[in-house]
């Protein structure tokens, strides 16, 4: 499961997680951000205004820990997290702009232009196109995954298009090299959906209007009442983001 910022492998695979490790398949976790660079969310959660770089770092952190707390919940250990820790809202500049270039991207907000987490697996890495490629590629041939989940191109928050766009030239890249897993790309930020908000698990969840009758196939996984209550349940461990989103 490839995850943009801690918490959307919760949102959009919590029950696929849970059903995988019920079937006793193998399951590993990267995350591309710390998800740092959520100024509002940890304005609300800290109650105080975040300027230094060191509290941005701090953030990522906490971030960090919080999904270590929510996957041992859902049965996942630590041990089969990766954190890459990459720049929250950058990592779409940085595939755009940032392959071979004398100077890598340089994060508005931490002032930074490399990985800051010395417990990730990327701390140290500069933020160049070819150090995320790298990076993720080398998790997907230790791994040898037949299935990946990843964030939807469609969806409108930048780091979500550009870790479907990473793993696409991945996969490009090692094609013949390691058997070609299936893509099973998810949706979390669309414009007006899913509406009504906060929690309402007696109501279904269609896709968003404006992608009904395009060549999109949408697929569906059911999930048990007690699935989905675990689901829920394991969201609710991200307190920086849920305090002031609509959960």
């Amino acid at each position: 499961i490839l995850a943009p910022h801690p918490d959307d492998e919760a949102i959009a695979c919590a029950g696929v997680i849970q059903q995988a490790l019920k079937a006793g398949a193998k399951l590993r976790i990267v995350y591309l951000t710390n998800g740092d660079h959520n100024e509002f969310a940890f304005i609300v959660y800290e109650k105080r205004i975040i300027i230094r770089q060191g509290e941005f770092i701090y953030l990522g952190q906490v971030r960090q820990e919080e999904s270590i707390a929510a996957m041992k919940f859902l049965g996942v250990p630590e041990n089969d997290l990766v954190f890459l820790g990459y720049p929250d809202y950058g990592t779409f500049n940085i595939f755009t702009q940032y392959w071979q270039t004398k100077k890598p991207f340089r994060d508005r907000l931490t002032r930074i232009s490399s990985v800051p987490y010395k417990n990730n697996f990327s701390y140290g890495s500069a933020y160049y196109g070819e150090n995320i490629l790298g990076d993720l590629t080398k998790q997907i041939i230790d791994f040898k995954p037949d299935k990946i989940f990843v964030s939807h191109p469609a969806d409108v928050n930048v780091d979500h298009k550009s870790l479907y766009l990473f793993l696409q030239v991945a996969l490009s890249d090692l094609e013949g090299q390691i058997s070609r897993p299936e893509v099973y790309p998810y949706l979390v930020h669309c414009v007006g959906w899913p509406k009504p908000r906060y929690y309402h698990p007696e109501l279904e969840l269609y896709p968003p209007d404006k992608f009904i009758g395009s060549q999109i196939n949408w697929l569906r996984l059911n999930l048990s009442f007690e699935e989905l209550d675990k689901k829920y349940q394991s969201i609710l461990f991200y307190k920086s983001q849920t305090q002031s989103s609509a959960f």
